[in-house]
């Protein structure tokens, strides 16, 4: 029989929490260019999605290209011939933006007469909408904004139309309902992987639907989020940054306190939204603030040995190598303590370590 090391739930403990939010309008790269950036170094381009050897290359480029301007990310896109799904919702974005900047220009009293018409959307919305690339998120504020379609939004970037990227040879799909994997890599097995609508796993398939897993599987999560509720800046705009932290069992529990595979969330969140012709409040590109902000945490995991959840288990903390995520080879990866400035963001995704889906190996 296999023997499989077991990891228990990820805690983490905050110790210190700041960060700062600024109005600026503008939308500079820190990044010098994109063809000297060398994001489009750091993986392949297979069966149309982004395909990476390791999850350090992953993280890096996540972090390169959330330096990117969006004009500066266009243009990687462009390049890379990969539709993203960050790419489409910026793309949405801008659609909208022009429609409500049109009905803002009309005289005052044709104004009048479609502020009390319903809400006028883009065709390119309208599309996104239906492919389930977005969807209406409900605030509890009672306010509601299109947001994105996916279980992990912090991936978008990577992420093609479909929710694909391959990672160590293991192809993954991101869905609004929860994760895919494909084990052995296999691109000819996506059809196959498309059909499995329910919580699944064997020797080729792993897929967890979030909305059908057992309560049972919750008694194990771990919750450090750090919420915030929205701050008014003027008549019709708003902001919040928060940190979304949580670690999870995924694809089932093996017995009461462990599981093989685990999903962790480490996020710091920014929001910034600014009512648009109807005065409903959406993401927009006349409105991204500039971001800084400052975190330190510790963290710990437990593997078990042995067949099951084993009869011995060992203790690791902050264990999760540190690894470059800039050229620069002194500039860990997001690890405590960490200290990061972007100069624009409305709807960002600033990911810590650990933070993604993760495995316990094989013996």
């Amino acid at each position: 029989m296999t023997k499989l090391a077991k990891i228990m739930l990820i805690a983490l403990t905050l110790s210190a929490f700041g960060i700062y939010l600024t109005s600026c309008n503008k939308s500079d790269s820190i990044l010098e260019t994109v063809a000297d950036s060398n994001v489009d170094q750091k993986f392949t381009v297979e069966n149309g999605m982004l395909v990476f050897e390791s999850r350090e290359d992953m993280d890096l480029t996540l972090v390169e290209l959330r330096s990117l301007s969006i004009e500066d990310f266009n243009q990687w896109e462009v390049q890379t011939g990969v539709s993203t799904i960050y790419g489409a919702f910026n793309a949405v974005i801008a659609a909208e933006d022009a429609i409500s900047d049109y009905y803002e220009s009309l005289p005052l009293d044709e104004q009048k007469k479609y502020r009390d018409m319903p809400e006028v959307n883009s065709e390119i919305y309208k599309e996104m909408m239906d492919r389930g690339v977005i969807k209406i998120i409900k605030d509890n504020d009672g306010t509601s904004y299109f947001g994105y379609a996916v279980i992990d939004p912090s991936m978008a970037l990577i992420l093609n139309l479909d929710g694909f990227v391959k990672m160590e040879n293991k192809i993954y799909q991101y869905t609004n309902e929860g994760f895919k994997i494909i084990l052995d890599g296999d691109f000819a097995k996506i059809p196959q992987l498309n059909a499995i609508k329910d919580t699944h796993i064997d020797d080729t398939f792993v897929v967890s639907i979030v909305d059908k897993n057992t309560i049972n599987e919750k008694a194990m999560e771990h919750n450090w989020t750090v919420n915030n509720n929205w701050t008014s800046d003027g008549n019709r705009r708003r902001f919040k940054v928060w940190l979304d932290g949580q670690s999870y069992p995924q694809y089932g529990l093996i017995d009461t306190d462990c599981a093989k595979y685990l999903r962790v969330v480490h996020t710091v969140r920014t929001e910034a939204q600014r009512k648009n012709f109807w005065g409903k409040f959406r993401y927009t590109s006349s409105y991204s603030p500039s971001l800084s902000f400052t975190n330190l945490w510790s963290y710990g995991y437990t593997l078990y040995d042995g067949n099951l959840c084993g009869l011995t288990s060992t203790y690791f903390s902050d264990n999760i190598p540190s690894y470059s995520c800039t050229g620069n080879p002194n500039y860990p990866c997001p690890t405590s303590p960490h200290t990061a400035s972007y100069p624009s963001t409305n709807n960002g995704f600033f990911n810590q370590t650990p933070h993604g889906l993760w495995s316990a190996t094989g013996d």
